[in-house]
């Protein structure tokens, strides 16, 4: 990977990696990292992730062969249990992570914000404050498209298990969803410590906004944890519990962060590439068979005489997030007061801002198509 804008399908890649999303940083493993080459993707994509290919940056070409593989149905995947919050889908390759794979999807409630949702998957520094499993991570490095991502979790009634990995951050070009892959690095590239080193066959995590309106989590995850072998009906039993957990979680601390009126530090991210000029104008959303975060999206392109309007193209595909946070941060005291010295409390300025929120999040779901005039 390199510093210019790299398309993998629908996604692009974020050189800034986790830093971008709040997680600490520093620069300790950078010039190592620039000499490592990357994977080799002539090799089955399966044959490579069972043997942990720990020695290799994360290529383009692996992320592609990653999307490939979670946008199969059944003849990859089997199901497990599915609920009106949560599916739980199976790997039939029982090849990685002693034979536990999964892919895990929920729509959250309607409201979530895209934003916030994936603030809570994203920052590490927030995500300490409200995940119980989380003892803390830090980046080591960043180079060619990769972070070097360390992070310590608890195993309930065990010892702590730490995990080192390479990780790679895309943004979806339309500004609607953002999705993070990582995979086990070396072990010698962090310090051992008194946690237990796991290891991460494979892990992505896409927070994307649904056409249908919502936000949606999915999760592909492979673990080794280096925990005594457990009967398949556990894992059958526990994977479900705790995703509806996890799940749970992610939509309180989203209402939380929404009250308190939290602009996260994605929150640049999602802005689609027709604002940096990477596309262009005509361009409208829809899905591709390499990976879109949802199985299907009919075309949403609408002129403006269909939306039964005129001149109504006045919307780029998003807005820039930051630059409204910053004009709610300096908008005048009181519109009827502007002239005075009058300052609106803690309760008024939230209540701005939490409308201005909402409101961003709806012009998004309905307008991210249309075109520029």
């Amino acid at each position: 990977m390199v510093d210019a804008p790299v398309q993998v399908g629908e996604w692009t890649l974020e050189p800034g990696g986790l830093a971008s999303c709040g997680t600490l940083s520093e620069s300790a493993r950078d010039e190592v990292m620039s000499g490592m080459s990357m994977a080799d993707t002539s090799r089955d994509y399966m044959d490579r992730l069972a043997v942990a290919d720990d020695k290799h940056l994360i290529s383009v070409e692996e992320v592609q062969q990653y999307l490939s593989l979670v946008t199969m149905e059944n003849d990859a995947w089997e199901l497990v249990t599915e609920d009106s919050r949560i599916k739980v889908h199976r790997l039939r390759d029982r090849s990685l992570g002693g034979g536990v794979c999964v892919k895990l999807f929920a729509r959250l409630p309607p409201g979530t914000s895209l934003m916030h949702a994936a603030n809570c998957v994203l920052n590490y520094e927030d995500r300490k404050k409200w995940d119980s499993r989380t003892v803390g991570a830090r980046l080591l490095g960043n180079a060619r498209g990769n972070d070097l991502l360390y992070y310590v979790q608890r195993a309930q009634s065990l010892a702590d298990r730490d995990f080192i990995c390479f990780h790679s951050l895309f943004r979806r070009r339309d500004g609607n969803g953002i999705m993070s892959y990582q995979r086990s690095a070396e072990n010698m590239l962090a310090p051992l410590t008194n946690a237990v080193r796991a290891t991460t066959y494979v892990s992505a995590t896409q927070v994307y906004r649904h056409p249908a309106g919502g936000t949606c989590l999915k999760i592909v995850t492979a673990l080794d944890c280096r925990i005594p072998s457990q009967p398949e009906w556990v894992f059958n039993l526990l994977t479900p519990l705790d995703f509806r957990q996890f799940v749970s979680a992610v939509e309180n601390r989203s209402q939380q962060l929404a009250r308190a009126c939290e602009v996260p530090p994605c929150t640049s991210l999602f802005q689609a590439d027709v604002r940096k000029g990477l596309l262009p104008h005509s361009t409208s959303m829809s899905s591709s068979s390499t990976g879109s975060g949802h199985e299907s999206l009919a075309s949403l392109s609408t002129s403006d005489s269909e939306q039964g309007g005129q001149g109504l193209g006045l919307f780029t595909t998003d807005y820039d997030r930051s630059e409204l946070a910053e004009l709610a941060e300096n908008m005048p005291r009181k519109p009827w007061e502007a002239d005075t010295d009058a300052e609106w409390d803690v309760d008024e300025r939230c209540e701005v801002q939490r409308v201005m929120s909402v409101s961003i999040e709806k012009i998004s779901e309905r307008n991210s198509h249309w075109r520029i005039a």
